[in-house]
């Protein structure tokens, strides 16, 4: 290594997108996702799947911690907005499938807080690994749960 006067410049934002963005490249991959904290406690369950065709409907169901939720107490109840993102892997990590949800909740307490993914997700038969990430709209925390599922 030469001796001499050295500069390091960059440029911010030159090469990282907004926080959502980032997010989402971080939940494609599950390396991506084992790097990311957890700080909402959380379970994921699925209900009984369904036929549709060659194709079977996978209901999601996330139970929250409220706690560690930024909710907003309204007429006796609790509110707050939440995403919700599912990434469906094959056995081997490879990235099959992404979807993201918004969703506004609504509690009567802040304990136990069930969430239910908007749109079942439609797979064909085979066995498959979904993380289910929530994020706080507001705190920007998350909550990271998975499970494997075979059809």
């Amino acid at each position: 290594m030469r001796h001499g006067r050295y500069q390091l410049s960059y440029r911010p934002g030159y090469s990282s997108g907004s926080p959502e963005v980032q997010l989402e490249r971080a939940l494609t991959s599950p390396l991506g996702i084992a790097a990311l904290p957890s700080r909402i406690p959380m379970t994921m369950s699925f209900g009984d799947t369904t036929a549709n065709g060659p194709q079977e409907v996978v209901p999601i169901t996330a139970t929250l911690d409220g706690r560690g939720l930024q909710l907003i107490p309204r007429n006796g109840r609790f509110i707050g907005r939440i995403h919700l993102y599912v990434s469906i892997f094959d056995r081997r990590g490879t990235r099959l499938g992404f979807h993201h949800f918004g969703s506004e909740i609504e509690s009567p307490t802040q304990d136990q807080i069930s969430v239910s993914v908007d749109a079942p997700l439609r797979l064909p038969h085979g066995a498959y690994r979904i993380v289910l990430t929530v994020r706080d709209e507001i705190t920007n925390d998350l909550g990271i749960a998975s499970g494997d599922v075979s059809l």
